[in-house]
């Protein structure tokens, strides 16, 4: 299955980033970072940072508010199921122009 990886989530004055591979079949669906309920990055998140993240608009708010940038190396790619093991035909997002823009 040919899938797309969703834009990235930035702050205005970036001081880290954040990435992963591509989005699960369940966070595609949603068209939300980390959208699976047991995935733990929004968990993590929320401890580390000491905040509520009640719902995807907070959650994208924590990443701008902690100057992060939230992003996917890949671009677009092939894959059946969610498993990173099962990526093909991979094309990558320019992570350097990115980081030389910010």
């Amino acid at each position: 299955m040919s899938l797309s990886s969703f834009k990235p989530i930035i702050a205005t004055l970036p001081k880290g980033m954040i990435l992963g591979s591509m989005p699960s079949v369940t966070s595609l669906a949603k068209q939300e970072y980390y959208g699976y309920r047991h995935n733990r990055f929004w968990k993590i998140m929320s401890a580390y940072f000491q905040i509520e993240l009640s719902d995807y608009q907070a959650k994208q708010e924590c990443i701008k508010a902690n100057h992060l940038i939230l992003w996917d190396v890949i671009a677009s790619c092939e894959r059946e199921g969610s498993l990173d093991s099962a990526i093909h035909d991979v094309v990558c997002n320019d992570v350097a122009s990115l980081i030389h823009t910010y």
